[in-house]
């Protein structure tokens, strides 16, 4: 009682030094000293450390608390969090799906175990278990969001841009009804925390809609985003983005520069400037900015990430081949590890064998692309794709965009056997029918241009894989097998690159 107080007050005056988290630390272990089966103390004390980041320490407190409490979903709660740290995804389950196993109302806990499946790759169960977590607390904000990432990954695009929109209106208490663009403004925001999160949404909401196509929304997320965080070069940066995609490059350029203003270190925003500059023959320090460019590339090697030159502009810019053909590489990397994350497995393909032609058996060969309109890839190939003896081939096009109710759209869907529009479709899906049909061939008329879900082949859901027309030049995957190609655009000697 309180002698024991008083010992530890004791004990503190000797140590005048100490900091508040020092302070706090040495009140749990006393207390802990006194009564080692003292729930609180280790609680806090676990927490502490949690908050510190001695996760091992963390760790071998919670466990103690589980001996003498082994019902606690507060400690299986912080346990999770400190596993979910160091990345031991499998025991972080373990421990949320104990929390959800005692209270299956308690959005946190499945919004933690949604956040394990999604750190997995599982995207089915982690949308299944963000979307449980809504049922439990329909004004969650942040599962409304990682939710949508989760949509976004898995390809379903327009649930992800409802889900992201639904988040924002809940962030600023805002009608179901009510523009998003207005009444977002700092004023109504205590804490530039919420602030921040609201922009992180913002963000998240313009790169979606942005991959959709729909620019002039994307621009209206991050000019939002420009006005609760004006001195944010990301949110420049985003800005920059959306008016180069609809090829206002002046603004962009303006934008670009405000933003590596602001953080020199932006390689995605210094790559897109030079990109910028390139299309309205601005050729002011070119060979600098190109130098500049290519170390920004080779580092980017070097760490594993992402390039932030994309394949085709590479081709167009003063690289060496082999510099270019890591480029195409690394994408294609990319490719297969966002892939993985479907957890779709080995898709069955046809049975290796001849055909029997005798009883009507054909070749089946697909095309994949997202310029099935009016695009020079269709101006170029609209009449191929009938043309083919359909004794020996069935042909399918699989559509990656919607219909433009262009000519060329109508005359391919009209003169190929089966013409399959899958613009809503993940990549996942797409690959599963492509399986599911038997295709022997896929041919990917895309390669790294816009439109392109190159993740659909990453799968393999056909044994022969190849590109062809879309992108001159190799995509470096491995993947696909083939390049139709011939000597001349092609020369023997060149390729090895």
């Amino acid at each position: 009682g309180g002698g024991g107080g008083g010992a530890l007050r004791g004990e503190m005056s000797q140590n005048p030094n100490l900091n508040a988290k020092q302070m706090a630390e040495y009140y749990y272990l006393q207390a802990i000293r006194y009564n080692n089966q003292y729930a609180p103390a280790w609680i806090g004390l676990a927490e502490l450390w949690r908050e510190q980041q001695q996760y091992a320490r963390a760790i071998s407190c919670y466990k103690t608390i589980l001996k003498f409490q082994p019902a606690s979903a507060e400690t299986y709660s912080g346990l999770g969090l400190c596993y979910t740290e160091l990345k031991q995804f499998a025991e972080a389950e373990r421990c949320y799906s104990q929390v959800v196993g005692m209270y299956r109302q308690n959005a946190v806990a499945l919004a933690n175990l949604a956040g394990v499946y999604y750190e997995q790759g599982r995207l089915d169960l982690a949308i299944q278990t963000y979307k449980e977590a809504i049922k439990v607390d329909p004004n969650f904000p942040e599962v409304y969001n990682n939710l949508s990432n989760a949509l976004r990954e898995a390809g379903f695009l327009d649930d992800a841009i409802s889900c992201y929109t639904t988040c924002i209106r809940i962030q600023c208490g805002l009608p179901p009804t009510a523009s998003i663009y207005r009444g977002a403004l700092p004023s109504l925001f205590n804490s530039p925390a919420a602030v921040q999160r609201l922009c992180v949404v913002y963000n998240n909401l313009g790169g979606v809609l942005k991959i959709q196509g729909r620019v002039q929304e994307a621009m209206a997320c991050f000019q939002q985003v420009r006005i609760l965080t004006p001195d944010s070069p990301e949110a420049h940066a985003n800005l920059a983005s959306a008016y180069k995609d609809c090829g206002k490059h002046d603004y962009a350029i303006v934008e670009y520069r405000h933003a590596l203003n602001l953080r020199g270190d932006l390689p995605d925003a210094f790559a897109n400037y030079v990109h910028s500059m390139q299309c309205i023959c601005d050729w002011t320090d070119r060979e600098s900015l190109f130098l500049r460019l290519e170390e920004c590339v080779q580092y980017s090697l070097a760490m594993g990430t992402l390039p932030p030159v994309q394949p085709f502009h590479a081709m167009a810019y003063p690289f060496s081949e082999d510099l270019a053909l890591k480029i195409s590489k690394a994408y294609a990397n990319h490719c297969e590890i966002v892939s993985r994350g479907f957890n779709l497995g080995e898709l069955r393909h046809p049975e290796r064998r001849p055909l029997a032609r005798d009883q009507g058996e054909r070749l089946r060969l697909a095309y994949v692309s997202s310029d099935f309109g009016n695009h020079p890839l269709s101006h170029l190939m609209a009449s191929v794709f009938g043309m083919h003896d359909r004794s020996r081939f069935e042909v399918f096009c699989f559509a990656l965009s919607p219909d433009d109710r262009s000519e060329w759209r109508r005359r391919i869907s009209q003169e190929v056997e089966h013409f399959v529009d899958v613009s809503s479709w993940s990549a996942a899906d797409i690959a599963r029918r492509i399986s599911a049909e038997g295709i022997h061939i896929a041919v990917n008329l895309n390669g790294y241009t816009k439109g392109a879900k190159n993740e659909i082949f990453a799968l393999k859901p056909a044994p022969i894989q190849c590109s062809y027309m879309g992108f001159p030049a190799t995509t470096g995957a491995d993947f696909l097998q083939y390049l139709i190609t011939d000597k001349v655009v092609a020369p023997p000697e060149l390729h090895h690159c």
